[in-house]
């Protein structure tokens, strides 16, 4: 506890007190490290890597740390430098340390690859290719690589890394699949399939390490009997060891007081200061709100402008979408004709969430050319997946994601399909930046505020539908009902009131409106079973996991890893 406080308090004076930061005129960074690894059959990981140097001075050459623990050692195939315009040079092997060759320094511990090649005021990127061999282990219940591709120990960050780990000639089996990640840093994404993981971050400063569980059928190695982590256990007692033992000088004890007090004075001071650079971006951005005339209405009685129900999704929660917008967008794209709701083909028989025999099916039309929107063309390109005989059925779309690759390969389209909405709405300025926070501008907040306005005339019809009855677009409510978030159960109340208006009265205009509502929540419904399928399908089992930490593609601090590897890199 006394270790976890007083590097507490080192890391806040780092921030409170003053330092004079004096530039050198020689430094290098770090851009970025790519990595991609293929596991073998016989248990060796071949690596090919590339890292970017920006050298601000004149540099002899760069090296490379690889790590020897728990390996059998690394065979280097491929050295070469790339220039800014890539073009590639290559390293030989040599012991004179004469420019463009290098050499190996082997150590009870490391492995470092010295690469003599002069750099001034430029960026070049190291290409490494090596085999580590014997790092994946092969047990019972699955095969393992817990492994660490870099550790960061001269204090250079890496601003950009990327790691994309598979195995050779193979794919993983997704029904024995699970990772865990062991980062420090930015913000680090995983995405994976059958074919390989992928990890991308920023500014790592720690370790880049990852431990996979895969079929053990693919390494044609010895089994071994898994044990859980050792080295864990005796870094727990350690610990506990050094606990008891400070405890033996009252001093000490006075010391980790004074410490105590001192780590509440500048945990105080932090506050102080994050609350008021907070307080200075809220009089920022009001004092940016008031230059813009916002609509002022209550309620709007049409949509402000015909904007696909995803990108009003975007703008009503401002960073972020939710799986609401799919049955939105397939609404959104049958009124633009590109899909034709088959009513004939579709099986109804009653809209609710129990109806297991419920189908809808759409026709889609071939000529996608006119569609505006870069998200609109990859959602239909990405349904044709799910298509049937020409035509696309939600029955089919739930079949496969009942399986877990079915379900993890959705998952990954969603994502995709995520970005580019994102990538969208900047395209479209939606956002500015406010000292340093990016916020909707003014032109795109006053489009929020409409639709927001939109969503309470909507509420006030589904509850008092008669006073409305001639004002209505119903194709637009069915469409941005759920993008605007609005419950499920609003919908229902005013699905069953339109049955019994509809049985009472013998109107046409009921009976289409109920028609129109029933595919409409069935379309909900059979969503609201897709995401659950999805979700039960992609969760963690917690099968082949006797080693208790972790989960299905769960992120831990770089300091709770105890695989093998590591090493950095750095210039001269």
């Amino acid at each position: 506890m006394r270790k976890v406080v007083v590097t507490f308090l080192l890391v806040l004076l780092i921030f409170i007190v003053p330092t004079k930061v004096i530039a050198d005129e020689k430094n290098y960074t770090i851009d970025k490290l790519n990595t991609v690894a293929k596991i073998t059959e016989k248990g060796d990981v071949e690596v090919q890597e590339q890292i970017t140097y920006t050298f601000n001075g004149s540099f002899n050459g760069v090296y490379r740390n690889l790590s020897k623990n728990k390996t059998n050692g690394y065979v280097i195939s491929k050295v070469a430098m790339k220039d800014k315009n890539d073009n590639i040079t290559p390293i030989s092997p040599g012991s004179n340390s004469k420019n463009n060759t290098y050499e190996i320094i082997e150590s009870d511990n490391n492995t470092q690859i010295k690469v003599f090649s002069k750099s001034d005021n430029e960026k070049k990127t190291l290409i490494l290719n090596y085999t580590i061999q014997g790092a994946a282990n092969r047990y019972k219940e699955f095969g393992e690589l817990y492994w660490n591709f870099y550790k960061v120990e001269n204090s250079k960050s890496i601003k950009d890394v990327n790691l994309n780990l598979s195995l050779k000639n193979s794919k993983f089996d997704l029904n024995k699949f699970k990772y865990w990640v062991y980062v420090d840093g930015g913000e680090f994404k995983t995405n994976y399939d059958s074919s390989s993981i992928n990890i991308n971050g920023s500014n790592l400063t720690s370790t880049l390490g990852v431990k996979i569980h895969f079929q053990p059928e693919f390494l044609k190695i010895d089994e071994k009997t898994y044990k859980e982590n050792n080295e864990e256990n005796m870094k727990n007692s350690n610990e506990g060891t050094a606990l008891k033992e400070s405890k033996k000088s009252n001093k000490e004890d006075f010391g980790f007081v004074f410490v105590g007090v001192l780590v509440a004075l500048c945990a105080s001071s932090i506050i102080f200061f994050h609350n008021r650079s907070n307080k200075k971006f809220k009089e920022a951005l009001q004092k940016y709100r008031e230059k813009f005339k916002f609509f002022e209405g209550e309620t709007l009685k049409t949509k402000p402008e015909d904007t696909p129900p995803a990108l009003v999704n975007l703008l009503y929660h401002e960073k972020h979408i939710s799986k609401s917008t799919i049955p939105s967008t397939l609404f959104y794209l049958c009124q633009k004709g590109f899909y034709t709701l088959e009513k004939d083909k579709s099986l109804r028989s009653k809209a609710s969430k129990e109806n297991k025999e419920e189908d809808l099916c759409f026709l889609r039309n071939d000529d996608i050319t006119s569609l505006n929107y870069s998200h609109l063309k990859y959602f239909v390109e990405w349904m044709q997946a799910y298509e049937e005989n020409g035509f696309l059925t939600l029955r089919c779309i739930k079949e496969k994601v009942s399986s877990r690759e079915g379900a993890l390969e959705f998952k990954e389209c969603f994502s995709k399909w995520e970005k580019l909405i994102k990538e969208e709405g900047k395209r479209l300025n939606f956002y500015t930046t406010i000292e340093g926070k990016q916020v909707l501008n003014n032109e795109a907040y006053n489009e929020k505020i409409k639709w927001n306005a939109y969503k309470k005339y909507i509420l006030d019809y589904l509850s008092n539908h008669e006073e409305y009855k001639d004002e209505l677009n119903n194709e637009d409510i069915l469409i941005y009902a759920s993008a605007l978030e609005i419950d499920n159960s609003y919908l229902e109340k005013f699905h069953e009131k339109l049955n019994n208006l509809c049985y009472n009265s013998g109107d046409s205009n009921y009976y289409y409106m109920y028609n129109d509502y029933s595919y409409y929540l069935m379309n909900l419904y059979l969503w609201d079973s897709i995401d659950d399928n999805i979700y039960n399908n992609t969760k963690n089992s917690n099968n082949n996991d006797s080693s208790g930490d972790g989960g299905f593609g769960g992120f831990s601090g770089g300091g709770d890893f105890s695989g093998g590897g590591g090493g950095d890199s750095g210039a001269f």
